[in-house]
């Protein structure tokens, strides 16, 4: 949390448009961090509290079958409370709309629709239908959900992998389709594919992508230009990996501040 920001807090709740739109125009990110127990929410929680920052915590579908959804929204509950703390909870790669009418009625409060799967236009028209139904959710309960959508095929996964990872150049999101995807969809935030990856990697250290990503003019912009992240952690492109920042300028070009930018499997 940026300091001297306060974030007005009623029943319990925290507009995530405010305190996303804060970090937008402050330049700063927030972070997402999973969970599937008590314990485990507690330290991230603590943590937060210790920083004094915003918080997304989130439960894919496993972990949401393993400690509950309704179950995890009470904790979170609880520890917004107990904290004062903007803690959202977040369905993370919801894969149907099923999903993530089980996630608003135990009472999440975003919601990660992960259609990157599907072909470039069912992923447009499932994504659709999240937003429009979650809108009249809204309508109904009076509280703003963020509607997160996913464009480019993000890698790997939660599990433990032996073997390096191969990033091809279709799995990256193309600048030139964000645009379109967040006008025809309606989605608040948007995932993003520019070399980051799921999961924990021991060949090396982090993800390896097997493949160079050689850029052109269309896809990654003249220079082909990447950036060393130097950084290291659970998930992601570390250690010397690569993240694709021309990809990410172009797409910030495009959207400008008409959505959030996600960065799944950054750290």
């Amino acid at each position: 949390m940026t300091p001297g920001v306060i974030f007005r807090m009623a029943d319990n709740f925290v507009d995530g448009l405010e305190v996303l739109g804060n970090a937008q125009q402050n330049k700063y990110a927030i972070g997402s961090f999973n969970f599937s127990t008590a314990e485990i929410l507690k330290a991230i929680v603590l943590a937060a509290k210790d920083l004094s920052s915003p918080i997304i915590v989130s439960t894919s579908g496993g972990e949401a079958e393993f400690i509950g959804m309704r179950e995890a929204a009470a904790l979170v509950k609880a520890w917004r409370a107990g904290t004062k703390l903007p803690i959202f909870l977040n369905l993370d790669h919801g894969k149907s709309l099923k999903s993530v009418k089980k996630a608003l009625a135990a009472g999440y409060d975003m919601v990660h629709f992960d259609g990157a799967e599907l072909s470039y236009g069912k992923n447009i028209a499932e994504t659709k239908k999240v937003v429009d139904f979650v809108r009249d959710f809204e309508k109904t309960f009076d509280k703003k959900i963020i509607v997160e959508g996913e464009l480019g095929y993000l890698r790997g996964s939660s599990s433990l992998h032996k073997e390096k990872l191969e990033i091809k150049q279709e799995d990256l999101t193309s600048p030139e389709q964000v645009k379109e995807f967040i006008e025809k969809t309606g989605v608040d935030s948007l995932a993003v594919a520019i070399g980051n990856a799921h999961g924990v990697f021991i060949e090396g250290g982090p993800a390896r992508i097997a493949t160079p990503v050689r850029g052109d003019a269309t896809s990654l912009g003249e220079s082909a230009r990447h950036a060393d992240t130097g950084c290291v952690g659970w998930q992601g492109v570390a250690g010397g990996e690569r993240l694709y920042l021309d990809i990410l300028e172009k797409i910030k070009e495009a959207v400008g501040d008409k959505v959030f930018l996600v960065l799944h499997g950054g750290s």
